[in-house]
C-alpha cells in the first residue's frame, strides 16, 4: 500500500493518534479524561478523547478493521510453504504363533509449496484489499466522530449566545420597564409606552425560557455522546481567526481529494477486492501446480529381526479441473454482480466529492468576507444603540426606537457568531474531504475556547 495514500494526519485521531494506517499495524494512543476535563485548555481534545471510548460507530469500524487484518493473515497462509511431521507406530499380533509378532514405526516429513494456483493468491489479494477498505473506513469513522462532536460543541455555543443575548435583552427591558412606569406615573411617558415595553418584556421572558430548555437538551445530547455529564463549555475565542486557504482554486483541492479522500480510497479498495473475487470464482477452470517432497523412515522389528527402510519422494503435482458442477458459473455471476455494485458505489462517491468539495471551498472564501461584514455591522449597531439611549434619555426618541435598536444589536451579535461557527464547520469539513484535518487547523480548533472568567461548575442554562 502506498504510504503517501495511507498516511492519516494526526488531525483525524479524535483523541487517538494514528501514525500510519497499514494492514498490519495501527498505533492508538488514548487521551486521559479527568473530572477537570472542562477546565483543560484543549477542550475539544478531551471531549473527543472521552467519546472515542463509547462511540459505537467508531468501535464497530475498529472491530471490522481488526477482523479484516486477521482475514488477510489467514488468506496469506495457503501460499506459504507447508511443512508437516508425523510419526506412527503399529503392532501386528498373529494368532497361534504362526508368525512372530511385528512392530512397525513410521516417521514422515512432508513439504509442499504452491507453485501456481491463482485462486490462493487472489484470495490473499482480495483479503488485503478489504483490510485497506476497512482501514480507510476506520479513519473516516474517526473523522466523523470529530466533526460530529465539533458540530455539537458549536451548536451549544450558538445557543449559549442566543441565551445570553435574550437574557441581556430581558434584563434591559425589565430595567426599562421600571423607568417607564415611574415616568408614566409622573406623566412624562404615555401608557402606550408602558404597554409596549411590558409586552416586549413578556415575550423576551418566554424566549429566554425556550432557549434555556433548548440549551439544556443540547448539553444532555453531548453528555450522552461522551458518557460524561457536561454542564458548561467555554465560549469561542473573540480573536479566533483561521488561516486562509493557500489556494482558492477548487480544482486544485479536488485533485488532492481524489488521491486522499478516505471514503474514495475505501471505495477503490472495495472495487479491487471485488475484481479479485471475480477471478477467484473462475478457479474451476484453471489448472494448478504444487511442489511437494516427502521423506519417510520405517522400522519393522519381528522377534530378533530388524528391518529399516527409507524413502524420499520429490515431485510436482499437476491438477486439471474437469467438471466440478454448476457452482463455478453461479459463483462468477454473483461475483460480477458484486463488482458492478462496488463500481457504482465508487462512482457515486466520486461524483459526490466532485460536487461538494468545490462548494465547500467557495463557502470558506465567502465565510471570510461574511465574518468581516458581520463584525462591521455589529460594531455599527452597537454605536447606534449608544446614540439611541442618549436620545431616549432626553426625549428625542421613543421607546419603540430604543427597543428596535436593542433587537438589531442582538441580531447582529448572533449573526456574527453564527457566521464564525459556520466557518469553523466548513474548515473541518474541507480538511476531512481532502483526506485529513490539517494539524495547524486542528490545534486552533482544539483551543477555540476562551477561558477567561470561565467557571466549568456553573451551568449556563
Amino acid at each position: 500500500m502506498n504510504k503517501n495514500i495511507l498516511k492519516i494526519n494526526r488531525a483525524l485521531i479524535l483523541a487517538l493518534s494514528i501514525r500510519v494506517l497499514t494492514i498490519s499495524t495501527i498505533s492508538v494512543l488514548a487521551l486521559s479524561f479527568s473530572q477537570r476535563v472542562l477546565a483543560d485548555e484543549n477542550i475539544l481534545q478531551e471531549l473527543v478523547g472521552a467519546a472515542q471510548k463509547h462511540d459505537d460507530q467508531l468501535l464497530i469500524a475498529k472491530a471490522q478493521f481488526e477482523a479484516a487484518k486477521g482475514q488477510a493473515a489467514q488468506a496469506l497462509a495457503p501460499v506459504l510453504p507447508q511443512i508437516r511431521a508425523s510419526s506412527q507406530q503399529s503392532q501386528n499380533a498373529y494368532p497361534n504363533g504362526e508368525q512372530p509378532d511385528a512392530t512397525t514405526t513410521t516417521s514422515r516429513v512432508e513439504f509442499s509449496q504452491t507453485l501456481y494456483e491463482p485462486a490462493k493468491y487472489r484470495a490473499y489479494s482480495a483479503a488485503k484489499a478489504r483490510a485497506e477498505q476497512f482501514g480507510y473506513r476506520y479513519g473516516a469513522a474517526q473523522s466523523s466522530l470529530f466533526t460530529r462532536l465539533l458540530g455539537q460543541y458549536l451548536d451549544i455555543l450558538t445557543e449559549e449566545d442566543n441565551l445570553r443575548t435574550v437574557r441581556a435583552q430581558r434584563d434591559r427591558l425589565n430595567e426599562q420597564l421600571k423607568v417607564v412606569r415611574a415616568r408614566v406615573s409622573s406623566g412624562t411617558r404615555s401608557a402606550v409606552d408602558l404597554a409596549e415595553i411590558t409586552a416586549s418584556a413578556a415575550l423576551s421572558e418566554s424566549q429566554y425560557e425556550l432557549s434555556r430548555i433548548t440549551l439544556r437538551s443540547f448539553y444532555e445530547g453531548l453528555s450522552a455522546s461522551i458518557n460524561f455529564e457536561i454542564k458548561n463549555l467555554p465560549p469561542i475565542r473573540k480573536n479566533l481567526k483561521l488561516q486562509p486557504l493557500e489556494n482558492d482554486d477548487p480544482a486544485y483541492w479536488l485533485e488532492i481529494a481524489l488521491e486522499k479522500n478516505l471514503a474514495l480510497l475505501a471505495a477503490k479498495a472495495e472495487v479491487k477486492a471485488a475484481k479479485e473475487d471475480v477471478k477467484i470464482s473462475n478457479r474451476g477452470h484453471i489448472p494448478t501446480f504444487d511442489l511437494f517432497a516427502t521423506y519417510s523412515q520405517t522400522e519393522t522389528s519381528a522377534s530378533s529381526a530388524f528391518t529399516p527402510t527409507e524413502s524420499t519422494v520429490v515431485g510436482v503435482r499437476f491438477n486439471v479441473p474437469i467438471y466440478i458442477g454448476g457452482q463455478v458459473f453461479s459463483g462468477v455471476k454473483v461475483a460480477k454482480a458484486r463488482l458492478d455494485e462496488a463500481q457504482r458505489r465508487l462512482h457515486l462517491t466520486e461524483v459526490e466529492l466532485r460536487t461538494v468539495l468545490p462548494s465547500v471551498v467557495r463557502r470558506i472564501k465567502q465565510g471570510e468576507h461574511f465574518i468581516d461584514a458581520s463584525k462591521g455591522a455589529l460594531d455599527a449597531r452597537a454605536a447606534v444603540v449608544a446614540q439611541t439611549e442618549v436620545r431616549y434619555s432626553i426625549g428625542a426618541a421613543d421607546i419603540t426606537d430604543l427597543l428596535l435598536s436593542y433587537e438589531r444589536l442582538y441580531d447582529s451579535e448572533r449573526s456574527y457568531y453564527s457566521s464564525l461557527y459556520s466557518h469553523i464547520k466548513n474548515y473541518a469539513e474541507f480538511y476531512v474531504r481532502i483526506g485529513g484535518l490539517d494539524e495547524d487547523v486542528l490545534n486552533r480548533l482544539y483551543s477555540i475556547g476562551d477561558f477567561e472568567n470561565f467557571d466549568p461548575n456553573t451551568p449556563v442554562y
